[in-house]
C-alpha cells in the first residue's frame, strides 16, 4: 500500500477521532451555551446533559421532579457512536501494539477500527434499548403518580435537555 493511503487514512481517521473527541469534551463537562471548552466554565457536572437537572434547595417540588426525569434521561441523551468511535480507536491501537507488537497499515487500522466500532456501537445501541430504558421509564411513570397524587402540573418542557 503506498505512503498516501497510509497517510489519508490515518489522517481521516485522526480527524474523525479529533472532531468526536472534541465534541464529546464539550457535551460531556461545558453547558450547551458553550461552544469551546473553557476552564472556568466547565468541568464535573456542568455538561448539557447535566446542568438543568441539578436540584437546588429552593426548587418547588414540581421542579424538583421535573429535574428527577432532565437527570434520569442523561444517558440516552449522549452520543453513542463518538464513544463507540474512540473506544475502537484506544482498543485497536492498544492490540496493534500489544498483540500483534506492530503499527498496522492505514487500511489495516482502518478496518480494524471500523469492525471494532460496529461492535461497540451496536452493544451500546443493544443494552440502551433493551435494559436501560426500563428503569428510565419507570422512574418517569413514578415521577408522573407523584406528580398525580399532589395534583402538580406536568414537565416543565422548557427545562428538558
Amino acid at each position: 500500500m503506498s505512503l498516501l493511503t497510509n497517510i489519508s487514512l490515518y489522517g481521516l481517521l485522526g480527524l474523525g477521532v479529533y472532531k468526536a473527541y472534541s465534541a464529546e469534551r464539550l457535551d460531556l463537562y461545558c453547558p450547551g451555551e458553550v461552544k469551546k471548552y473553557c476552564k472556568n466554565l466547565c468541568g464535573d457536572n456542568k455538561g448539557k446533559y447535566y446542568v438543568k437537572g441539578q436540584p437546588k434547595n429552593t426548587d418547588n417540588v414540581n421542579e424538583l421532579l421535573n429535574k428527577i426525569k432532565i437527570s434520569t434521561n442523561c444517558g440516552n441523551s449522549t452520543v453513542k457512536w463518538r464513544r463507540g468511535l474512540l473506544l475502537s480507536v484506544v482498543i485497536c491501537i492498544l492490540i496493534s501494539l500489544v498483540v500483534l507488537g506492530k503499527f498496522p497499515t492505514g487500511k489495516e487500522m482502518f478496518l480494524m477500527v471500523f469492525l471494532t466500532f460496529i461492535v461497540i456501537y451496536f452493544s451500546f445501541s443493544y443494552y440502551e434499548y433493551h435494559y436501560e430504558k426500563y428503569p428510565i421509564i419507570n422512574i418517569n411513570k413514578s415521577v408522573n403518580y407523584i406528580r398525580a397524587k399532589l395534583k402538580l402540573d406536568h414537565l416543565d418542557e422548557e427545562l428538558v435537555v
